[in-house]
């Protein structure tokens, strides 16, 4: 129930966008903006990912300026850590990825601009659908000692928060290049599970840097 109710949420916020868009094109009001991000999750105490890269596409809004409303959608790949130790010492020689599907929402503040250049805050949630794919040894004890058992691992789907700053640069009329860097926490954590039962919530809590391209109509 709590997971629809954040997709109902989402799914309002992005209705409220496309009717303040009808009617506005001749003002530039309307963005759509597609960007790779870089994850950097070490600034974490939970130590299961090393790195994280992903594309996001946005469409945006201004008909509220200085305030905008933005609609994401990403995909992004988080790669583990061999040597991860959070999940506790029965568990290691970890190999694979992550992949998270990050829909969701945001509200922008146009903070500073001139003809070429510009400054942008973003705070949003992003629901995170998330599908792993990483296998794992747990390590029991026998009668003769201690034994290596090949394991998966699935992670519930989670919630984050994130703050962001932008800064824009004018190509041409209609297209900019960006750059930014910001930071996202989690707000609900997936449960991460092996054969063995759960173990401790997952953290997709991380700096990040986006750069890319936008279309302005």
């Amino acid at each position: 129930m709590k997971k629809l109710s954040i997709l109902a949420l989402i799914a309002a916020m992005a209705c409220v966008l496309a009717p303040a868009s009808r009617g506005e094109t001749e003002s530039w009001l309307n963005e759509i903006d597609g960007g790779l991000i870089l994850h950097f999750p070490a600034v974490s105490d939970f130590d299961l990912y090393e790195l994280g890269f992903g594309l996001d596409l946005q469409y945006r809004n201004w008909s509220l300026d200085p305030v905008g409303l933005a609609f994401s959608l990403g995909v992004a790949g988080w790669n583990v850590d061999n040597e991860a130790n959070d999940l506790g010492a029965e568990h290691t020689d970890f190999d694979g990825s992550v992949t998270t599907v990050p829909i969701g929402a945001s509200v922008l503040f146009y903070l500073y601009g001139t003809q070429d250049f510009s400054i942008i805050l973003e705070a949003g949630l992003r629901y995170m659908i998330t599908d792993a794919d990483v296998d794992l040894n747990r390590v029991i004890t026998t009668d003769e000692g201690e034994e290596k058992v090949p394991a998966t691992m699935e992670i519930d789907d989670g919630l984050v928060g994130l703050l962001a700053v932008e800064a824009d640069f004018s190509m041409n009329e209609q297209f900019l290049l960006f750059g930014g860097l910001g930071y996202q926490d989690d707000i609900e954590r997936g449960e991460i599970t092996t054969e063995a039962g759960p173990l401790k919530d997952n953290k997709f809590t991380s700096f990040f840097f986006r750069f890319g391209a936008k279309y302005v109509f």
